[in-house]
């Protein structure tokens, strides 16, 4: 809700003459998918151990 007036903030815009349709809050952004998918290859790299070199577990 807004101080303003009991419209909440997060109405839908009114669909008008330049925006016929109304906007789809459901999709996701571009940063999002670039987030998703570095984090994707980041687990799969780990899993596939590629960051073992790095990690002394030895202690000899």
């Amino acid at each position: 809700m807004t101080p303003f007036g009991p419209t909440p903030d997060d109405a839908r815009p009114a669909a008008t003459s330049k925006r016929p349709t109304p906007t789809n809050w459901n999709r996701i952004s571009v940063w999002e998918v670039i987030g998703y998918t570095l984090v994707i290859l980041f687990i799969a790299a780990v899993a596939l151990g590629l960051f073992d070199l790095m990690l002394p577990w030895d202690t000899k």
